[in-house]
């Protein structure tokens, strides 16, 4: 199978487990990288040949690449939009099956990076075949501050330090999903004989930011103070800094989706493989790499 951005956060951990799993695994990447048991290619994803050589060698193609953050239009649409339709469009043309990864931003579509994501699933789907969707939330991985992951940041910060700088009460909900079920879904609709050709969720049970602070500190052993910052007040400045590019690397659209209403649900997909999402109770215990 094909793999693009295999070296991103979410897109190497798939890699490496699917590896580890027996699958044979090309990975694409704009950039050298290397990953155990994953032939990684280099090169552009608009380039039609790198694409259509790199699709030639697969049965499937799973499309992780993607820009997240970004303060300019016409980047989203370059690295998104246009990279999506390059590699669905051949996909369907080779007759490959496609799993496009997506996001529960493009339900919001709060800002870029969420209208970018919704575009990329109209195009999957309307020019698409033999394709599946997976819209994912917050991703609980392997320990990886260094690399784009809110919840290893934070997870640093309360090993770290004596205190913790948190949005409001943090009593809000959120849905995070655990590695391991991202796996396991994309698992499933490559194994599978038929894909649906439409959208399906893969989102964790919903519990507040809170308590999954909690089950951070528990496996830590640790107690640290919260020192609440009014939310309103920091999502107006999140406003303000939005547009400028000096503040693109900031998760700003996350923050701005803070306390509304989870707008997904894991019951399609639940029916569709049968199995339920793993609780944040049981995955905290499993992140790889967490800070002794």
């Amino acid at each position: 199978m094909l793999i693009t951005g295999c070296s991103g956060y979410v897109g190497h951990q798939i890699a490496l487990r699917l590896a580890s799993a027996d699958f044979e695994v090309i990975g694409t990447s704009r950039r050298p990288f290397e990953l155990p048991g994953v032939a990684v290619a280099v090169g552009d994803h608009l380039e039609p040949t790198f694409v259509s050589s790199a699709v030639d060698r697969c049965d499937a193609v799973v499309h992780f690449a993607a820009r997240t953050r970004g303060h300019d239009a016409a980047s989203f649409a370059r690295d998104n939009e246009d990279v999506t339709r390059t590699f669905c469009r051949e996909a369907t043309r080779l007759g490959k099956r496609f799993v496009h990864i997506s996001s529960d931003q493009a339900v919001y579509q709060t800002g870029l990076y969420g209208k970018s994501k919704r575009a990329c699933e109209d195009i999957v789907t309307q020019e698409g075949r033999d394709y599946a969707i997976l819209r994912l939330t917050a991703v609980l991985g392997r320990y990886a501050p260094e690399m784009n992951s809110t919840f290893s940041k934070i997870i640093r910060k309360l090993h770290s330090s004596p205190f913790l700088v948190v949005p409001g009460s943090c009593e809000f909900p959120i849905a995070p999903v655990w590695i391991g079920d991202i796996e396991r879904a994309v698992r499933w609709f490559l194994e599978a004989g038929a894909m649906p050709d439409d959208v399906c969720e893969v989102c964790g049970p919903v519990l507040t930011l809170a308590a999954l602070i909690d089950l951070f500190e528990q496996r830590l052993g640790k107690r640290r103070m919260r020192v609440r910052l009014p939310l309103r007040p920091i999502q107006a400045v999140a406003r303000l800094l939005a547009p400028f590019r000096a503040f693109a690397r900031l998760p700003l659209d996350a923050l701005l989706d803070l306390g509304k209403p989870v707008g997904v649900s894991p019951a399609k997909l639940t029916a569709i493989i049968g199995q339920e999402p793993t609780s944040m109770a049981d995955a905290v215990p499993r992140i790889e790499g967490f800070p002794a």
